[in-house]
């Protein structure tokens, strides 16, 4: 897969903008859990502005309500769902040997049962991983992704 020139540049400009948003968020966080400095000898600590109230666990994430329209854009980028897939294994069959599967048919991956499992977003390879049983549920367990700037790659067809 090739990138044009142009997409190299939006994405750069959108890790920017991730970058520059966790960054905000941050200062947002340190604002809201630092205390206040004392007040210095003499001088009187009214004018000392109160500490921000810690923000509510249910709205840590949620993006403040007057944001910048940029910011705003990556929090809408950061909440698209993508289809996220755990590949056993591949194998190519002919279109007669698809044809012929019926109920109880079993097809063999050559990939060892021990082996780490690809982990896809998007059907774009963005970790590995080895399966584990979560209650009644399966899971993975990612042992491995991809830096985050290659996940945006290619999470955004680039």
């Amino acid at each position: 897969m090739s990138s044009s020139p142009s997409n190299n540049a939006s994405v750069d400009e959108l890790l920017a903008q991730l970058q520059q948003s966790a960054d905000d968020v941050t200062a947002e966080i340190t604002a809201a859990t630092s205390r206040p400095p004392a007040a210095p000898a003499g001088g009187s600590a009214l004018n000392t502005p109160a500490p921000a109230a810690p923000l509510p666990a249910d709205d840590f994430f949620a993006p403040p309500p007057a944001m910048p329209a940029p910011r705003a854009e990556v929090h809408r980028l950061l909440a698209i769902e993508v289809p996220v897939i755990v590949q056993l294994g591949m194998r190519k069959m002919t279109v007669g040997e698809v044809m012929r599967l019926a109920v109880g048919a079993i097809i063999e991956f050559h990939k060892p049962a021990d082996e780490e499992l690809d982990l896809l977003a998007n059907n774009q390879a963005i970790g590995k991983g080895h399966a584990v049983k979560v209650g009644e549920n399966f899971g993975i367990k990612v042992t491995s992704t991809g830096p985050v700037k290659d996940m945006i790659r290619k999470l955004g067809g680039v």
